[in-house]
């Protein structure tokens, strides 16, 4: 067993957003402190921009919650990543600066909050490391009983699908073409 937390949602805070297109979030796996291509498992989630959430001190939190438990080992490196829709440079998230003064309680930020590094990417393949900026984030993982008295139980079912194979067939079809046969009656020859 490897051990870790199963990521349910985070909130992402928003300074501006585009008026009418979205926004993607990431959980994806990391190549030695860089963002990597490789999306993990319910680690995509697309918000309208209607469910963007903006403010002009960080405060509005965006609450991102993904479509099933994203799980995270405590051995690996992860990132998330941000994506608006078309590229669109509307979009702004609040971020802490090492030097800067914290816009809701006006104090200095004196250092770095994380171990990890802040990077940005025009083309979602070449990424900039921002050693002393952070983006503000809240993560939420799933919380678990060991009382057996809580035990839960999970039944798994298999789609209703049917295979045939074909022989003899008159005609053209197309790869991806949907083939099906309405009010078919066995019939046999004597």
């Amino acid at each position: 067993d490897v051990a870790g937390i199963q990521l349910i949602s985070m909130d992402l805070y928003f300074a501006s957003k585009d008026p009418s297109l979205g926004v993607t979030i990431e959980i994806r796996k990391t190549l030695n402190g860089s963002p990597t291509a490789q999306v993990l498992t319910f680690g995509r989630k697309h918000l309208r921009s209607s469910q963007v959430s903006t403010s002009t001190d960080g405060s509005a939190a965006t609450v991102v919650v993904f479509d099933g438990p994203v799980f995270l080992s405590t051995t690996e490196e992860y990132c998330f990543v941000v994506i608006p829709d078309g590229s669109s440079p509307e979009y702004q998230l609040w971020i802490s600066k090492t030097g800067g003064t914290d816009v809701a309680t006006s104090q200095p930020v004196h250092s770095d909050l994380f171990s990890g590094s802040m990077f940005m990417s025009t083309n979602n393949l070449a990424w900039k490391p921002m050693i002393d900026e952070d983006i503000k984030f809240t993560l939420y993982r799933a919380g678990f009983t060991t009382n057996s008295a809580n035990a839960g139980v999970v039944t798994f079912y298999n789609k209703a699908n049917e295979y045939l194979s074909l022989t003899g067939i008159n005609g053209n079809f197309k790869q991806g073409e949907m083939v099906y046969q309405v009010n078919a009656t066995a019939q046999t020859t004597g």
